[in-house]
């Protein structure tokens, strides 16, 4: 699941999957809200979230912590992704929330091997 109320980043990182794994099924929300009502519904099951912080109506943060208080089992892999750099303090909160954190790459290489580095097993990128 990606959760970003940007479309061009949306549309960029859709594309970065399928280079990835065309296999690999991506559902989007634009907004905390959206992406808490889909998996509160359980309409998406995701194995991993990549969550933007800045965001209308619920922001990254806001879903990571109400996330955090729904935990379902298995819980999803939940990584922080935005433009925003590492500042300490969103950071620490991030990691303290359980959330791994990834400030979007500029280039679409530079995606592509974020994801790579995301979301397939350590054995298949450590070769």
């Amino acid at each position: 699941m990606l959760v970003d109320d940007d479309q061009d980043d949306i549309d960029l990182f859709a594309e970065a999957l399928r280079e990835v794994d065309d296999q690999i099924i991506l559902v989007t929300a634009y907004n905390g809200q959206q992406a808490l009502d889909l998996l509160l519904q359980e309409r998406a099951k995701p194995d991993h979230i990549f969550l933007d912080i800045n965001m209308p109506i619920m922001n990254g943060i806001e879903c990571l912590e109400q996330l955090n208080k729904r935990k379902k089992f298995p819980p999803p892999i939940v990584t922080i992704y935005s433009t925003s750099g590492k500042d300490s303090k969103t950071y620490d909160h991030c990691i303290r929330l359980g959330a791994r954190f990834l400030t979007k790459p500029t280039s679409f290489l530079g995606l592509i091997k974020a994801i790579q580095q995301h979301i397939l097993p350590v054995s298949t990128t450590s070769s």
